[in-house]
């Protein structure tokens, strides 16, 4: 492990101005030139210095472990996530203990035990549908002084101490809409579901106020995909409703309608164009390839790493909102 009076030779300044430097908590009269600290920072991420969270938090009394949340999923977003949690924790030097559940039970018993061990922060990433006493475990673990970085949290929970980074569906359900709406569709059909309604209202805002005839045709609550196939087709044989505009709130829904028009004869990125959301594995690999939104969670990782490590030595970390991307494929 490489240490102060190594980093100090090589950067050519004492071991307390370079321990000045790269205390997590330094002295509030402790002033270094930022010349100085960038130096030092450098030369100490060259030789590979990682701070020692045990022992820093050994004598703070706790625990340098980050508690994370994860649904149980098998989704891409997940593993994104994941990934980019780790690979700032890595930079950080901050264990990490992953809790992976899906139901508000789980979540209870996951920020009682990181109340119990006594866990520097916790990032939760509770992708179920919302209950009240979300609310109420966020206040609690805040209210005995617990720092947290919610993904998703939509404004529905507030506390001193919380942070959020929110993903903005609406734009995302949005941009699919000016995708269509660009390919000159003239009616459109969602599909949509109560686990995604930023997603659709989004999709369906652009399109308003587009002033345009583009007229909805349907939104189906709860997703029946012969129900679905049945609409198209008889929309399908008035030549003056082509294209036709498909938007689903995941990309499964839009597979499995592409799967059952491929066997009706219908021309999918031409008559028919589809778009979903997510860009799950499965968007690349159907044919033809699917248009679909990518949401940044390998950032929200990173970035929620980042902004709880700042929470946890006592400075601010604002909330944000990160934009989505539109991935356009061959049914779009």
């Amino acid at each position: 492990m490489v240490t102060l009076r190594e980093i100090a030779a090589a950067a050519g300044y004492s071991i307390a101005v370079v321990s000045r430097v790269l205390s997590p908590c330094p002295h509030a009269g402790a002033r270094i030139a930022e010349k100085t600290r960038e130096h030092i920072s450098d030369v100490a991420l060259r030789l590979g210095y990682r701070p020692n969270r045990v022992a820093e938090f050994l004598k703070r009394g706790g625990s340098p472990v980050i508690g994370v949340y994860i649904p149980d999923s098998a989704e891409t977003h997940s593993g994104e996530l994941v990934k980019g949690i780790c690979l700032e924790a890595g930079l950080n030097s901050f264990p990490l203990a992953f809790f992976y559940d899906a139901t508000i039970d789980g979540f209870q018993r996951f920020i009682l035990e990181t109340i119990n061990f006594r866990n520097s922060g916790v990032i939760a990433f509770p992708a179920f549908q919302f209950d009240e006493r979300i609310a109420e475990l966020v206040e609690m673990y805040c209210g005995h002084g617990g720092r947290m970085v919610m993904i998703n949290n939509l404004e529905r929970c507030t506390a001193p101490g919380l942070c959020s980074i929110d993903i903005d569906d609406f734009s995302g359900g949005g941009m699919v809409a000016e995708r269509l709406l660009t390919r000159g569709c003239r009616r459109f059909l969602t599909i949509c579901n109560h686990t995604f309604p930023a997603r659709h209202e989004g999709f369906c805002r652009k399109i308003e106020i587009t002033g345009k005839t583009c007229e909805i045709i349907a939104s189906v609550k709860e997703f029946d995909a012969e129900k679905v196939i049945s609409m198209l087709l008889s929309m399908h044989q008035n030549k003056n409703n082509l294209p036709i505009g498909i938007f689903t709130a995941s990309d499964l829904e839009a597979v499995e309608i592409i799967t059952m028009l491929a066997k009706c004869n219908v021309k999918i990125g031409r008559d028919v164009l589809i778009a979903g959301y997510g860009n799950q594995y499965l968007a690349a690999h159907v044919h033809p390839g699917l248009t679909t939104v990518v949401q940044p969670f390998l950032t929200a990782g990173r970035n929620s790493l980042t902004k709880l490590s700042a929470m946890i030595y006592g400075k601010d970390a604002e909330s944000e909102k990160l934009i989505p991307e539109l991935i356009i494929r061959e049914s779009a």
